[in-house]
């Protein structure tokens, strides 16, 4: 997800208007210039529906069940 302002709020924002709770997250800044990935640990029944969700906003967006 690139570094700007208003980033990490518009993707929370889409899980909380989805009634999605957000139990963890995590960024990793990339060194190669403004931007990040962004890991996001959610139910695993609400994975599918807020990957998209962020992928309709023009993310991209890999959901992954962790055992």
């Amino acid at each position: 997800m690139p570094d700007r302002h208003g980033e990490l709020a518009e993707i929370t924002s889409l899980a909380a208007n989805a009634g999605i709770s957000i139990y963890d997250i995590e960024i990793a800044h990339s060194a190669e210039g403004p931007r990040g990935v962004l890991i996001l640990v959610v139910d695993t029944d609400d994975a599918e529906a807020l990957r998209e969700a962020i992928e309709r906003q023009g993310y991209r967006c890999r959901a992954e069940r962790l055992s």
